[in-house]
């Protein structure tokens, strides 16, 4: 796992200076458009790698991988040099970037400016990172309704980059950035006290809106104070925080707050106000056994809605036509409707 991703900070950081590089007057457009790439490519590709792991194993798909990334590469730079080779024979050389006011390494880690982005990425990077803890566990506990909480936060994440990037080249990475992390921050102070999906999902797209912000607006934000001479080396030593400090607060942060969840959900349903009624969602019968058989104890009403109410319709001899059905946890519903 370290390797892996050893390897892929040789992609994000050069393409990013690449773009900066090459579009010094729409460095946020461009980065707005990188990072929306970089998380739609994400998305497009988990599914497809997933269904490989699954058949093919995890030696295949790593190197099925590896060689994706070199060919990726490859062609990359084989355009970037078409690229140059044509608007030099167009325009000529023209004037190289004046590099001349640019910092070096040591003296941006000398800088105010590097450790406040740096202490920006660790804690955004940590709310971003526990966001998809949270919501893996509130999808384990409230069945499909909970993955609404993870597509409201990836959806925010991913589409906001480009708006950010326009934005950032108008009123500068400051300023948007402000506005982006100040409703993260709303989202994430709130998200603790709330327990309908609908206002969670609300607060996770504060959320995603501040994580995509964060990829987008820094990389402006650091060529302007640093410039480009060396902006790959001091971007990639502002990232590391995502990595050795966002990966560890996250995930410790996710733990608190599921915990307060927990202990709120806990009251509400040792001793709820009567009726007390439940509502279950889901497709498969067999993953939430244990919730079911839990409330069945002390809910007056149970309702089973979503996918899975198809395989009870079948359990008590309904016809359901071609609706969803989950098979294996027919016989489970028979017995559940029995209790």
């Amino acid at each position: 796992g370290f390797v892996a991703n050893l390897g892929c900070s040789f992609i994000y950081g050069p393409g990013l200076t690449t773009v900066q590089r090459a579009c010094p007057e729409k460095k946020g457009l461009v980065s707005g458009i990188l990072n929306l790439i970089f998380g739609v490519s994400a998305a497009v590709m988990s599914p497809i790698l997933n269904v490989l792991l699954e058949n093919r194993g995890y030696l295949f798909v790593n190197l099925f991988v590896i060689v994706l990334i070199v060919m990726t590469n490859i062609i990359a730079y084989f355009l970037l040099s078409q690229a140059e080779k044509a608007e030099t024979s167009v325009l000529g050389a023209g004037p190289a970037l004046d590099m001349s006011g640019d910092l070096s390494v040591g003296e941006a880690l000398r800088t105010r400016q590097f450790w406040l982005i740096w202490f920006l990425w660790a804690f955004m990077g940590a709310s971003g990172i526990s966001m998809i803890s949270l919501s893996k566990n509130y999808t384990l506990a409230l069945g499909l309704t909970g993955v609404t909480i993870l597509t409201a936060f990836n959806l925010a994440n991913g589409c906001i980059r480009i708006f950010v990037g326009m934005l950032t080249d108008k009123i500068g990475a400051k300023i948007t950035g402000m506005i982006a992390f100040a409703l993260a921050g709303i989202g994430y102070l709130l998200m603790p006290h709330i327990v309908e999906i609908p206002t969670i999902s609300l607060c996770s797209v504060c959320v995603g809106i501040g994580f995509g912000t964060l990829f987008t607006v820094t990389g402006p934000m650091a060529s302007e104070l640093f410039g480009l001479k060396n902006f790959g080396m001091i971007f990639g030593l502002i990232f590391t925080a995502y990595g050795m400090v966002g990966g560890i607060v996250g995930p410790a942060v996710s733990g608190f707050l599921i915990e307060k969840e927990l202990k709120f959900l806990g009251e509400a349903v040792n001793n709820p106000q009567r009726p007390f009624a439940a509502i279950m969602g889901g497709a498969k019968v067999k993953d939430k056994i244990p919730v079911i058989t839990n409330l069945l104890d002390k809910v007056d009403i149970l309702i089973v809605g979503g996918g899975m109410a198809y395989t009870f319709f079948k359990a008590q001899g309904y016809s359901i036509g071609t609706s969803l059905l989950d098979e294996e946890g027919l016989d489970l519903a028979k017995d559940i409707l029995k209790l």
